[in-house]
């Protein structure tokens, strides 16, 4: 008996174009058409959730290969990220590869606001993209200086790493 979470994720039409907007990302000449596909289908808000979260992902390859495809992949993936009803499993998947693009200071601004979000997982991705970016995550320093009495233990660690690796506190 399948649960209803994994019958989703192998209905026939999703199953194809789950196909399709995987293999957008793993194309070696990266072409308009391929951004432009991916793009619409990361921002289609009806579009089946894991059709979706894979269009996302292939944005975000094509983005980390492609400098001139980086600043619409991070413009769009940011958008979604900050969706309220994009899910968590997307958003986290999404805070991650933005990571993956090194800490431009949009990405900052946007991660440093996501520290008070309700979702425990996005505050902890957060919290460990901000560690990883260091010293150029100074911006973000006042958000996790009050996020460092989160109720998550996890969130509360990952916080105090990006501290200390960005070098200081917000009141220094």
């Amino acid at each position: 008996r399948q649960t209803r979470a994994a019958a989703r994720h192998r209905e026939p039409g999703a199953r194809a174009q789950r196909i399709a907007v995987s293999l957008l990302g793993t194309l070696n000449d990266i072409t308009d058409e391929a951004v432009v596909l991916a793009s619409e289908v990361c921002r289609t808000r009806t579009m089946h959730e894991v059709v979706r979260h894979d269009a996302c992902v292939s944005l975000a390859q094509l983005g980390q290969r492609d400098p001139r495809v980086r600043p619409e992949a991070t413009r769009i993936l940011l958008d979604v990220v900050q969706e309220v009803d994009a899910g968590s499993y997307l958003r986290t998947e999404l805070l991650y590869q933005l990571a993956g693009f090194g800490p431009a200071a949009d990405t900052v601004a946007v991660l440093a606001r996501l520290l008070q979000d309700r979702e425990v997982f996005i505050r902890r991705a957060v919290a460990g993209a901000l560690a990883e970016f260091g010293e150029a995550a100074r911006p973000a320093l006042a958000d996790l200086d009050a996020a460092a009495d989160d109720s998550d233990a996890e969130v509360r660690a990952s916080v105090q790493r990006a501290i200390e690796r960005i070098g200081g506190s917000a009141g220094q």
